[in-house]
């Protein structure tokens, strides 16, 4: 057969298919008809509340939500600060990998399918359905295997389905049904961003949105009635008193006041093209001069509803909605406070628990990237799954509050490892034994505790723990002979600690992305 060659056994490798076990797989299946989610409720405000359970009915309601304007400038926040640009590269999403050859494949890949402008849509598809589904466009060589990626196609979600088999991994992808098993795709014909984390026992993500469905709803209803009791209510209106009608009997009273109303609202034409007579409004303008005869009628004007600022139920279901989205209510402007967040500054520098909700996108983002790299290394004849094949995908961090946070608990260990010192000083404690005590409660790696106990003792110089020449190992013989030589060893040790702690916290602090290692499964597609 034309496809049976090593990078479709790699591609079966990839997805936990072991050989023996192939996953049955066709071109790619035409779109059927979506699962529809319409029920006839009775109470129109039950109906209004009513949220959908299936994931066809969920997108489609995010769909109604991200056509809010305010809702809509939340989604673009966040993905806009998951997808920031760094200032070094001047890309949002880049790869680096100890093998140049294989950094600079990974980069031509993303390059190929125009990542750079394409990220920021993916992570507001995660932000928006909690997926998002791309069908990968491939050119094919003279003999018509797949070739190289060429782009990524996006997929409406609510048109496409996960097939699982039996071991629950990934079969492929039908575009008729869940149900389907005939018109399947394979694995690695699409590549499916997920949204992960919010249950277990969903094989498709969580949209961002969906939990402020019911507070959209209410919001929205409550916006809707404000405005039109705005409209109703609000405007000053006039009482037209008319005077005479007290001789007229009762029916003829009511003939008179009708067509005296109607004589301010209405007026009577002839629609010429028709031939017909029509009614057409005439409400009082604000610029018409009313004339009226003083002892016939009194005109007075009734100013309209004065309270209508009160709108505390309102802004209570917009600061929970809020709340939902994780987003502060000042920082999109809806505070009257003053020195709250700043709009200046990106959201996820200014709260830490924003920042963490967006490096979790971002943690999803990377992992698709990571499979499409990984399909297209197959599909190239390399083996992802070596170690010599490794790379990582990095994103610029999203905030460095996290970091700023480490580094204040390196300064308050490294002050308190100060006290300690001290305190050993005073009591004439031991500094051979002192000083790994230390080191392990500053929590350095096991392998830096073992080297300094080493150089602590001295004596593994000459042991041959440490490669000394000949030459080197008799003067350290004669040094450590010398009547408090090991003391003043201690002591060197002592401030040497300190300036590589200090180094350490230095490099800590300069980190400038996060990386997703492209290890055998870690993601699935």
């Amino acid at each position: 057969m034309a496809f049976e060659f090593y990078p479709l056994q790699a591609l079966k490798t990839l997805f936990g298919y072991k050989p023996g076990q192939p996953p049955s797989y066709t071109d790619e299946p035409q779109s059927g008809a979506g699962v529809s989610t319409d029920s006839v409720v009775g109470e129109w405000f039950r109906k209004k509340l009513d949220l959908a359970t299936d994931r066809i009915g969920i997108c489609k309601e995010v769909e109604e939500m991200d056509q809010h304007d305010v809702i809509s400038s939340a989604a673009d926040l966040i993905a806009e600060d998951c997808t920031q640009i760094d200032l070094n590269t001047g890309k949002s999403i880049w790869v680096e990998a100890q093998d140049p050859s294989v950094e600079a494949f990974a980069n031509t890949v993303l390059g190929r399918v125009e990542a750079e402008d394409i990220v920021f849509s993916i992570a507001r598809d995660l932000i928006k359905y909690g997926d998002s589904f791309n069908f990968l466009l491939r050119s094919k060589s003279a003999t018509g295997v797949p070739s190289k990626v060429v782009g990524l196609k996006w997929i409406d979600p609510k048109s496409i389905f996960r097939v699982h088999d039996e071991f629950d991994r990934l079969k492929g992808f039908s575009r008729v049904s869940q149900d389907d098993k005939e018109s399947i795709s394979a694995p690695w014909d699409y590549l499916h961003f997920r949204l992960l984390g919010k249950s277990r026992g969903t094989k498709y993500g969580s949209s961002y949105l969906a939990p402020a469905r019911r507070l959209f709803r209410l919001l929205q209803m409550m916006e809707d009635a404000l405005a039109i009791y705005r409209i109703r209510r609000a405007p000053d209106r006039l009482v037209f008193y008319l005077k005479g009608l007290q001789e007229l009997s009762p029916t003829d009273r009511l003939h008179a006041f009708s067509r005296i109303r109607k004589q301010f609202r209405k007026r009577i034409e002839i629609d010429e093209s028709t031939g017909q007579i029509r009614h057409e409004m005439n409400p009082l303008s604000v610029d018409d001069d009313l004339y009226v005869d003083e002892d016939a009628a009194r005109v007075e004007r009734m100013p309209g509803n004065v309270n209508v600022e009160r709108v505390l139920d309102v802004d209570y279901i917009r600061k929970r909605l809020f709340g939902v989205l994780k987003i502060p209510p000042d920082y999109m402007g809806f505070s009257d406070a003053r020195g709250g967040l700043l709009a200046a500054s990106p959201l996820s520098h200014q709260d830490v628990q924003f920042g963490r909700t967006c490096k979790r996108i971002q943690k999803y983002v990377i992992a698709g990237f990571v499979r499409l790299i990984q399909i297209e290394m197959a599909w190239s004849n390399q083996d992802p799954t070596k170690e010599s094949n490794d790379f990582i995908v990095k994103m610029v961090p999203v905030s460095y509050l996290d970091e700023m946070q480490w580094a204040q608990l390196l300064e308050l260990k490294a002050k308190t490892l100060g006290i300690l010192t001290d305190i050993g000083d005073a009591l004439d404690i031991d500094k051979k034994a002192f000083i790994p005590y230390l080191i392990r409660l500053a929590g350095l790696p096991q392998e830096v505790i073992r080297a300094v106990e080493g150089i602590g003792r001295g004596e593994d110089y000459l042991s041959g723990a440490v490669d000394l020449t000949d030459s080197q190992k008799e003067a350290v013989s004669k040094a450590l002979q010398v009547p408090g030589m090991q003391d003043k060893i201690s002591d060197a040790l002592d401030l040497l600690l300190i300036k590589d702690r200090a180094l350490t916290y230095d490099n800590s602090t300069k980190s400038s992305s996060v990386g997703f290692h492209s290890l055998p499964g870690r993601c699935e597609g």
